[in-house]
């Protein structure tokens, strides 16, 4: 039996070797396809995770600017409310509407009270004129003492021009709060998109970084140019870029005024308050004071520069980290370090 089993063998073993070897190279085969199959759905799923991740942090981020924004917002409509008083303007045209209406009032009082007295007799009028004369000279003496007083004394603005300067103000706070807030949401949103970028890339750097030997001495010294700092990722240098969003709230929304202001004196200055505005009117009105702010053409809102109001000169940005209070009266900060601040700005 044994003998019978080994010559079968002896017979066969061509076909015994062939069977295997294919055998073989189909398993092999299989566990290759499946290795690599696993390979693609884990890369996949971690390409699907890192995009989530992504999304998230993106999300994450703008959120983060809405809310900055939101904080700082009142601090610049403080600022622009105080310089264009609408409110002052419009208490004084209530005060002179209501003495014009006392006015009118005891007018009418006085009127009746003439015509039911009827004429005055001799004596009476005698007896004014003695006191008319006696009180003549203390009359001129204080006319000449308060003479000085009315000097000082600004005069006082007509309902008409009143009218005109409630116009130009509160036109000018509209639009200047306007670009104000499209300044500071677009200024907070670079910066905090940038430092994110930068918060990403850090992250994902020392993920990607293969780990090093501790068993082995490192002769280079990376501590303080590590990762971090290789993308400006340091604390101290990201808090002084935030910091420089106190020039627009504090300076540069004063320049932005002004510019805003003359444009709406040039469009708006000539229309009468009384007068009845259109919609479309309105809106050739706002285009014209836009075209005045920001330029007619596409050269010239290509070449108007809008970085001086969000921005300070490179001379004065000691001057806004020390107001800002992040460094004192004595410390200057190293902003010529290339490394540090000055890429982002």
């Amino acid at each position: 039996m044994i003998g019978a089993t080994r010559r079968w063998f002896r017979r066969h073993r061509n076909g015994i070797a062939i069977g295997v070897g294919v055998v073989g190279a189909g398993y092999l085969a299989g566990q290759y396809v499946l290795s690599k199959i696993s390979e693609t759905r884990e890369r996949m799923s971690i390409e699907r995770i890192a995009r989530e991740n992504l999304r998230r942090r993106f999300e994450q981020n703008q959120t983060d600017c809405t809310f900055t924004v939101l904080a700082l917002l009142p601090t610049a409509a403080e600022n622009i409310l105080e310089a264009l008083p609408v409110e002052e303007l419009t208490k004084e045209l209530q005060q002179k509407k209501a003495e014009r209406l006392a006015k009118l009032n005891a007018g009418e009082i006085t009127g009746s009270e003439i015509s039911s007295s009827g004429a005055p007799s001799a004596t009476e009028d005698d007896g004014r004129s003695l006191s008319s004369l006696r009180s003549e000279g203390y009359v001129h003496t204080s006319q000449v003492a308060d003479s000085s007083s009315e000097l000082e004394t600004p005069k006082p603005k007509s309902r008409t021009q009143l009218w005109n300067d409630l116009k130009i103000n509160s036109l000018t706070r509209s639009f200047t709060l306007i670009y104000m807030l499209s300044l500071l949401t677009l200024f907070t949103r670079i910066q905090l998109n940038l430092l994110g970028r930068r918060n990403y890339l850090s992250s994902v750097v020392s993920l990607a970084s293969p780990p090093q030997n501790q068993s082995t001495i490192n002769l280079e010294d990376h501590d303080d140019e590590g990762i971090g700092h290789a993308f400006g990722n340091d604390f101290e240098t990201n808090r002084r870029y935030l910091t420089f969003s106190w020039w627009l709230l504090h300076r540069g929304w004063r320049q932005l005024m002004e510019k805003v202001k003359e444009a709406v004196e040039e469009v708006f200055g000539p229309i009468n308050p009384r007068e009845d505005i259109t919609q479309e009117r309105l809106s050739d009105l706002t285009l014209a004071m836009r075209k005045k702010v920001e330029g007619a053409t596409e050269e010239e809102r290509r070449s108007t520069k809008w970085l001086s109001y969000l921005l300070p000169s490179r001379d004065q940005e000691d001057y806004v980290l020390k107001e800002s209070g992040v460094l004192s009266a004595s410390e200057t900060s190293p902003l010529q370090n290339p490394s540090s601040l000055r890429p982002p700005l």
